[in-house]
């Protein structure tokens, strides 16, 4: 099977909750392979039927900048994603999207959700911050072809059990909001430890945690050819990681 046709033969059978807020976490080449259709025709039937089927609240891709811990810069509009094709496909094809301006952690709000929430972006985690509200909202994590598993809200049942490889700390620097309009910011990140060489360590061992995600049933897996897609509620899965970090502060490290 080739074209839109096995593109469609994924997203139809997922079944997940209809009219949810959902993060995406995609990884294109897999599926490319399959279906021969450039990534700008594959974005954008991903994102065509996903509304379709589940007719989502929002639809929100990472555009993280990492990047910003060094330069101390971020614009709204032109820094680009530093977390795969995907998002930048979506930044460069769909210009009226809202990105969020988070200088580290800024998200592609295909639907335009978030423009007039009350959040603050000056933080990545904490009162006020996307990621509390992304979780009281129970959005849903929806993994594409990735390796082991991918999701943001890792870092809160980190943060709430004070795991010793991340710790907090301010940033200082400029967010651009359009090609005119700036302002200077201290931004409040969790981060993890780095190496000689500013390379973020230790690692993550993704796929015995997404081997427990599935075995306590709190992520769900569909299968076509090489590619798997993966879904569960925010909720269910900081609540079942925290549990095991309170027990063993490595366990998503631990290789």
């Amino acid at each position: 099977m080739t074209d839109s046709r096995f593109i469609e033969s994924l997203f139809s059978t997922l079944k997940i909750p209809k009219k949810r807020i959902l993060f995406l976490h995609v990884r294109l080449r897999s599926i490319q392979k399959i279906a021969h259709l450039d990534y700008p025709v594959i974005t954008k039937e991903i994102l065509r039927l996903l509304q379709y089927y589940y007719e989502p609240e929002a639809i929100l891709v990472p555009a993280y900048t990492f990047s910003f811990m060094h330069s101390g810069m971020f614009h709204r509009i032109f820094s680009k994603s530093e977390v795969g094709r995907f998002s930048e496909e979506i930044r460069t094809l769909i210009p009226a999207h809202y990105r969020t301006p988070d200088p580290m952690y800024s998200v592609l709000d295909v639907l335009n959700f978030l423009k007039d929430k009350p959040i603050d972006y000056t933080t990545t985690f904490g009162e006020k911050s996307l990621f509390e509200y992304l979780l009281e909202k129970n959005n849903v994590i929806l993994n594409v072809d990735m390796e082991g598993v991918w999701s943001t809200h890792f870092h809160q049942p980190e943060q709430a059990t004070n795991v010793p490889y991340r710790f907090n700390r301010t940033f200082s620097g400029v967010v651009y909001t359009d090609e005119t309009h700036f302002e200077k910011i201290d931004y409040h990140a969790f981060v993890r430890n780095m190496d000689s060489n500013g390379v973020s360590y230790p690692s993550y061992y993704r796929t015995r945690t997404k081997q427990f995600l599935i075995e306590t049933h709190i992520m769900h897996v569909i299968q076509a050819a090489t590619v798997d897609i993966t879904w569960m509620e925010s909720q269910n899965f900081v609540e079942a990681i925290q549990k095991k970090l309170f027990t063993d502060p490595l366990f998503l490290i631990k290789q």
